[in-house]
């Protein structure tokens, strides 16, 4: 009976525990719906924060406590620096009553329908959202205020909802960004007031979405689809807002898009700066990624009918597709391919590309997000061309120094090939090609067919330098481009890069830059022109050219300098910041070289050495150029007038700027070891034709060291002859000549020398003839210039004071005698004197022969000359005195008079023709 009775006790107490909590329901049904469905209950809930948040609903009810179903609801609120407002047409969910007490809000097995969300910023001291203002929500029933300083509490609200369920129609407006979707999604959030962290995961995501807006009418896209899962990790939003966000993101969605901007592509750009995208077309695919790295399973397409992509201010614009994956080591592969596209340079309006193919590519270790530390190892990005078409190779400028010789002006052509960079190694395989390359060098313009091609290697910048070998320069059919004038004449180039050390980056630029090891880093300071500015190393180099006119830009007109021909180049160049730096020695060989120097061309086999022997901001070059087995003649002339000829022209140039032909200062030292002169006759030219004596023929030997400076000329020449024939009056005589010839100033430029100091001898005079003949091994003459100035150059202008010195007068005795006609033999007999000496004063102008006054004299004879020699007729006064008689002998056109009667008056009197009486 006890079992009994104790078994109807418990029983009791679990009707009595049922009754309770039916009362419980009941009280609740009555009084809580019942407020629920009471204006005033809304009223007093509104009244408790009216500035943090206000509720309002058409219906509501709660079938047991804890749980409440709305219909038609809407709520809105304002934190210190957000404003939100939410409105659905029904919601239910469940809360834990007790945790309130303790500032817990725990809400679960929520459902909400037709749901519309929006939120806004305060305006914020921090941030400036004056541009963005006006596309921002409007917050029913709230003004906009200034947003206030967080103030940390020591018991902030905590927010957690788990299980909620959004379906329906779904209408958003966050920011500047709207949009709708309509489709199903299942969240849980996590929230602590005053400013975090927040936790958001919303999974089971099935949405199709539709148009999309930001900034007012800009759409982002009009439909598209999603499925997946995304959220955040923990994180505080107010110290991680825009692109720092994603550090926190994850994502496993499928997504097809139809994007009225591509911009969203930025975000798969591995921090890269400099690089963005833009453009409209088509995304589906999936895309797996969890706080700020791109995950494997990764795999989006973009179908691009408008793709831009912007490279350090290059835009490449056209038609393309995008491809974004993770390959099998979860490195991630970002791929622009373009079809149609041009390519427009910073600056400018005007296409520098175009044509069908290329692909851009953006890889490494999948972190996408701005780091503090050097890029990853494994970043890299890489171009392809396929042969597109350049319209103006002169857009191609900008990447090369401002120093370099070669400019490119103008001309189209081809660019094909490929390049790579990655953090600390580079890599390029490029050609370009031209039949109208219109270049300059200094201020040599020319047009030209063009092949290049530029292959560089260099896998670590921190341990090496790179190598060239492969790449070239070629140019054939160039030609000078002058207005009006199209020459005939056309040279060729090749240059050819062998081995090769050469550093992009210099040591002086490591040693000044923190970051130069990294190549991302740098070009976010540096351009191309800049890098290759601050470019060093070695490189040997081989070359063929069809014209050495280049060299004018060590030259420049010096000396009237020029030289000519092809050669073939060998040698090894040391650049420092980009130019040739002490160490550069190339050589040039040909074997046919012509070099121009003063009045005067060389042509023969011969070699020219360059070397670089300082620097500074421009080099300083020792030019050496050497001539054997040549040939010299007078540019005006066409046929070489010297034979044999070994010469030599050294010169140290200073301050050579490699880009035009700026006049050089600089002294050149020219040797003639050894030459040979065909025929004396060619002095004949220089001579009147009337003149009394003249070459008729003889070889002779040349030797010559000669210095020449901008305003000065100092050195020797000396021209020896044996058994040079020489005409006088009609007869030949033949004699040993030796012309030593100083130079002992001068203006080189313009082909002023000053000869004082210079004498010429005659030994072994020989006369044959007829009547009489002379032989003497002993005889001697000798002119000694006392001043002497010559502009050396056709016509030739001389201007000089000499001094003659002769044994004895028999030579011209001789040739006296052998005159046609009778010829006493007293007469002959006065004329023999011996210690000949005279002075006098002799020019020549344009084969103008003037002697203003000269004098010899001997024991018993006196002689005095006044004449005058041109093409046109000659004329002149002789006046001879032996002992007391004196004779005056006028000679007019070849006419002669003589005169005795005051005699040495008439010839004082007498002036040569355009010559004054001071002359």
């Amino acid at each position: 009976m006890t079992g009994v009775k104790k078994s109807r006790t418990a029983f009791q107490w679990l009707m009595i525990a049922i009754k309770v909590l039916l009362l419980i329901e009941l009280g609740w049904l009555l009084v809580v719906n019942g407020l629920l469905h009471l204006p005033m209950t809304q009223t007093v809930i509104n009244a408790i924060r009216p500035d943090k948040f206000t509720v309002r609903w058409e219906q509501a009810w709660s079938w047991y406590p804890g749980r409440v179903w709305l219909a038609d609801a809407s709520a809105s609120g304002s934190s210190r620096r957000q404003m939100w407002q939410v409105d659905v047409d029904s919601v239910s969910g469940s809360i834990a009553l007790l945790p309130l007490l303790l500032k817990r809000v725990w809400i679960s097995d929520v459902s909400g329908v037709n749901i519309e969300y929006r939120q806004r910023p305060r305006p914020s001291t921090e941030r400036d959202y004056s541009r963005e203002e006006p596309f921002f929500p409007d917050i029913e029933g709230r003004k906009v205020e200034p947003a206030l300083p967080l103030v940390p509490k020591r018991w902030p609200w905590r927010v957690a909802i788990e299980d909620l369920r959004v379906s329906g129609h779904m209408v958003y407006w966050i920011y500047q960004i709207r949009g709708e979707a309509v489709g199903s999604a299942l969240v849980d959030l996590e929230y602590r007031g005053g400013g975090g962290p927040l936790e958001l995961d919303v999974r089971d995501t099935r949405l199709d979405l539709g148009p999309h807006w930001i900034n007012g009418d800009r759409q982002v896209f009009p439909s598209g689809q999603a499925s997946g899962r995304f959220g955040f990790a923990p994180f505080r939003p107010r110290d991680n807002r825009g692109w720092s966000m994603l550090e926190f993101m994850l994502a496993d969605l499928v997504v097809d898009f139809e994007l009225d901007s591509l911009q969203f592509i930025n975000a798969f750009l591995l921090d890269l700066e400099g690089v963005g995208v833009d453009g409209r077309g088509r995304v589906n695919g999936r895309v797996n990624f969890a706080q700020g790295e791109i995950l494997s399973g990764t795999e989006l397409e973009v179908e691009a009918g408008r793709l831009s992509l912007d490279v350090h201010g290059h835009r490449i614009e056209g038609e393309g597709e995008v491809d974004v994956g993770t390959d099998t080591g979860g490195e991630l592969n970002l791929v622009f391919r373009y079809g149609a596209l041009q390519v427009v340079p910073p600056g400018v309006n005007e296409a520098m590309l175009t044509g069908d193919g290329l692909v851009f590519r953006v890889g490494g270790d999948a972190f996408i997000l701005p780091r503090e530390r050097p890029s990853s190892e494994q970043r890299e990005i890489s171009i392809a061309v396929r042969q597109l078409s350049v319209p103006n190779l002169a857009l191609y400028q900008r990447y090369l120094p401002s120093k370099w010789p070669l400019a490119l002006l103008g001309g189209e052509g081809t660019l094909a090939g490929t390049a790579r960079m990655a953090r600390n190694s580079y890599q390029a395989d490029l050609s370009l090609v031209s039949d109208n390359a219109e270049m300059a060098t200094g201020d040599y313009h020319f047009v030209t067919d063009l092949e290049a091609a530029l292959n560089v290697s260099n896998p670590s910048i921190a341990d090496g330098g790179s190598r060239l070998d492969g790449s070239y320069v070629h140019l054939s059919n160039a030609r000078l481009k002058r207005e009006g004038l199209e020459p005939p004449e056309t040279w060729s180039a090749r240059l050819d890069i062998g081995d090769a050390n050469y550093h992009l980056l210099s040591r002086a630029y490591k040693s000044e830059h923190a970051d130069a090891l990294d190549l991302f880093e740098v070009l976010r300071e540096e351009n191309i022109s800049g890098l290759l500015a601050e470019s060093g190393g070695r490189v040997e180099l081989e070359a063929e050219v069809s014209s050495l006119g280049w060299l004018a830009i060590f030259l420049g007109e010096a000396y009237r300098t020029r030289v000519e021909g092809s050669a073939r180049v060998a040698g090894v160049a040391f650049l420092e910041r980009g130019l040739p730096a002490p160490g550069t020695d190339v050589l040039l060989t040909s074997n046919l070289l012509g070099v121009n120097l003063l009045d005067y061309s060389a042509q023969g086999e011969g070699a020219i050495q360059l070397s670089v022997i300082a620097d500074g901001g421009a080099s300083d070059w020792h030019f050496a150029a050497k001539l054997w087995s040549a040939g010299m003649r007078r540019l005006a002339d066409t046929d070489f007038f010297m034979r044999d000829v070994t010469m030599s022209l050294e010169a140290l140039i200073t301050d050579v700027s490699m880009q035009t032909r700026t006049p050089r200062n600089f002294s050149l030292d020219f040797r003639i070891p050894t030459a040979r002169l065909d025929d004396m006759a060619v002095f004949n030219t220089h001579l009147p034709a009337e003149s009394p004596l003249r070459f008729g023929g003889g070889e002779a030997r040349l030797e010559a060291e000669i210095l020449l400076q901008p305003q000065d000329a100092t050195g020797w020449l000396r021209l020896v002859s044996e058994n040079v024939e020489l005409d006088g009056q009609g007869q030949s005589l033949r004699a040993d000549l030796a012309a030593d010839i100083a130079l002992a100033g001068g203006v080189p430029t313009d082909m002023v020398f000053d000869l004082e100091g210079s004498e010429v001898r005659l030994d072994r005079v020989r006369v044959a003839g007829e009547k009489k003949a002379f032989d003497d091994a002993v005889w001697s003459a000798s002119l000694l210039l006392t001043r002497g100035e010559t502009v050396f150059r056709q016509p030739m202008q001389l201007e000089l004071e000499a001094r003659l010195v002769a044994s004895d007068s028999r030579p011209l005795v001789a040739l006296f005698q052998n005159q046609p006609g009778w010829r006493p033999n007293f007469l002959a007999n006065a004329m023999t004197v011996e210690d000949i000496e005279g002075q006098g004063t002799l020019k020549l102008n344009d084969r103008r022969l003037v002697v203003p006054e000269a004098w010899l004299t001997s024991d018993n004879i006196q002689a005095g000359i006044k004449a005058m020699l041109e093409p046109g007729g000659n004329e002149g006064r002789v006046y001879l005195r032996y002992r007391d008689l004196g004779m005056l002998l006028k000679l007019r056109d070849g006419g002669r008079n003589i005169d005795i009667i005051r005699a040495r008056s008439k010839y004082d009197a007498y002036r040569v023709p355009g010559q004054s009486s001071g002359q």
